[in-house]
């Protein structure tokens, strides 16, 4: 997920949000990395949900994806704008991830 943090970030976002209807859209809207890095400044990361790139190694038991993951985001958006998102919603999975992220020491 991500947030503007600031007017440049808001512009950047929607440079994203278009790029990812225009250029990348394959059944819902997606950017890869390599835009993003292009247009990140100003802009706030979180690690997303269950489905999100992070989440979805820990609840495989490939701690190491996730770690790369999420150092990735945080090289791309700068150490103090990347955020682990820890949430719970009664699902087991959850319990998972977030049992995860507290093991490895917050990625």
């Amino acid at each position: 997920m991500l947030l503007a943090e600031d007017l440049e970030g808001y512009h950047n976002l929607i440079r994203l949000v278009s790029a990812g209807y225009t250029d990348g859209f394959y059944y819902k809207p997606r950017i890869d990395k390599e835009l993003l890095a292009r247009h990140s400044r100003g802009l706030i990361g979180l690690s997303s949900c269950l489905k999100g790139e992070v989440a979805e190694g820990l609840s495989h038991s490939q701690a190491r994806k996730a770690v790369e993951a999420a150092a990735a985001y945080r090289d791309i958006l700068g150490p103090d704008n990347f955020f682990l998102e820890m949430q719970w919603h009664g699902i087991d999975e959850q319990r998972l991830v977030n049992s995860g992220f507290r093991r490895s020491g917050g990625i």
